[in-house]
């Protein structure tokens, strides 16, 4: 192979090689897949109580109020209203509970004696719904005497807690509510809740480089620079070999000669030349019958040339 071609070759391999190489790395810095995320739906639901009373005396309210605390001596029946929304066109199904707990207390523990159920209402919801109730309280104060009377515990309490839940085949929703009893005043806990939320559906797409995948790609382009290199390398072996010889040598005195017994026979007068300065020794020039002879003895070794 003429010196001309071989670098041709040898150029072109080289830079299909650092070409490979350098799509090699960057497939290596991106990541093989790309995730996708999106909202394919978001939606609020929202439960409300409202109430009324009516009253026994209407010297100061009336006959009936809508306040957040009411009088207990007063109230004869709290009239309520649950309102359920929902903006995602909720469908599903609903139940409204009211349930009454008797219960006495034992330090900070409280003993379940016995729970009923008040209210309860079910039902189909497309949306929103709305619920009416009543809660008439002499009739809790019947039954909480009812209960003392058949357990024989005077300290019986009773509490009164409201559950509505919503559910779809999706999502679900749940709401609890308490009639609360303190300091002669009747009042509701928790008559607000809205829940928020949306569904995210997740994508992954793979990436390319050269329309190839990435993952394929490392593989490819890494072996496709090594199978060009390899060639290049092999091609340049000779030249290779040759410029490590000279690098071995550079910085170094070398004399060319083979070796014959005790004397050393030099390729040329200037590898003559080079012994000379190597040691210092006086050149003598002779004749035989073959011609002119120069040699230098160095330590017992004679190095010898003939023109």
């Amino acid at each position: 192979m003429n010196d001309k071609f071989r670098k041709f070759i040898t150029v072109t391999l080289l830079i299909i090689s650092i070409l490979s190489a350098g799509i090699a790395v960057y497939a290596h810095s991106i990541p093989s897949e790309t995730k996708f995320t999106q909202v394919t739906e978001s939606y609020e639901m929202t439960g409300s109580l409202k109430t009324s009373a009516l009253f026994t005396n209407e010297s100061i309210y009336g006959s009936s109020g809508s306040m957040e605390y009411y009088p207990e001596s007063i109230v004869k029946e709290i009239v309520g209203n649950y309102s359920f929304t929902a903006d995602s066109g909720f469908s599903g199904n609903y139940e409204m509970n009211i349930g009454i707990t008797y219960y006495v207390k034992d330090g900070k523990k409280s003993i379940v004696l016995w729970n009923e159920t008040y209210f309860s209402e079910k039902g189909e919801v497309n949306g929103d719904t709305s619920i009416e109730f009543s809660i008439i309280t002499s009739e809790l104060k019947r039954r909480l005497e009812a209960v003392k009377d058949g357990t024989g515990i005077s300290r019986v309490q009773q509490s009164v807690r409201l559950d509505f839940r919503a559910q779809s085949d999706e999502v679900s929703f749940e709401h609890s509510m308490n009639l609360v009893k303190r300091s002669g005043l009747y009042s509701f806990s928790n008559t607000e809740k809205t829940l928020k939320d949306r569904k995210v559906s997740e994508t992954v797409r793979e990436n390319y480089i050269s329309g190839i995948e990435v993952n394929n790609a490392r593989i490819l382009y890494a072996g496709l620079s090594l199978s060009a290199l390899i060639p290049a390398l092999a091609i340049n072996r000779n030249s290779i070999s040759s410029r490590g010889k000279r690098n071995m040598e550079k910085g170094v005195m070398v004399v060319n000669g083979r070796k014959v017994g005790d004397r050393i026979l030099l390729d040329s007068f200037n590898d003559l030349k080079k012994v000379y300065q190597l040691s210092d020794s006086p050149i003598i020039k002779s004749k035989d019958v073959r011609g002119d002879v120069y040699t230098i003895e160095v330590n017992g070794i004679t190095y010898e040339y003939r023109a």
